[in-house]
């Protein structure tokens, strides 16, 4: 990553904010925290600040496939870029990041639960679709499974 940008391992407060403007606007902080995977051991945040502002972010965690499917599945869950940063590949940097953490930490897949809106982003990013699309109970948007076979992430 080019100066001005900083990929960084983040703590769950230094997420909170871009969480509330991207993805929750108008939702109780607590509500964001306990929707989320975020105090599951393992569990991390990745982010990119430029400057001091973090602009962009995504958390990782263990969390079994809900079909059941077995060990070294990982979710990913709450990724944004702030709007004044779309479309620069800061999306992808934190998504890499996850990634990475993941499968030094024994994972083997991610799935995550993707807005429409973003599905092309993933696509782009090698997911695949995982299901029928669904609406999401916490933010009444429609949503499709998809997961990611972390073998395939370049871990450089």
């Amino acid at each position: 990553m080019s100066d001005p940008y900083d990929l960084v391992e983040l703590s769950l407060d230094e997420v909170q904010a871009l969480r509330h403007v991207v993805l929750r606007p108008g939702l109780d902080e607590q509500i964001v925290v306990e929707s989320c995977n975020d105090h599951l051991e393992g569990a991390a945040h990745f982010g990119v600040r430029e400057g001091g502002a973090v602009i962009a972010i995504g958390s990782i965690s263990p969390d079994p496939h809900p079909s059941g499917g077995g060990f070294g599945w990982w979710r990913l869950r709450m990724m944004a870029v702030h709007p004044d940063f779309a479309g620069k590949g800061l999306g992808s940097v934190v998504l890499g990041a996850c990634a990475r953490h993941a499968a030094e930490n024994g994972g083997v897949a991610m799935w995550a639960n993707a807005r429409m809106t973003a599905v092309g982003f993933y696509m782009r990013n090698g997911w695949m679709f995982d299901g029928e699309e669904f609406v999401d109970a916490d933010t009444q948007l429609p949503h499709l499974r998809m997961t990611r076979m972390i073998g395939n992430v370049k871990l450089t």
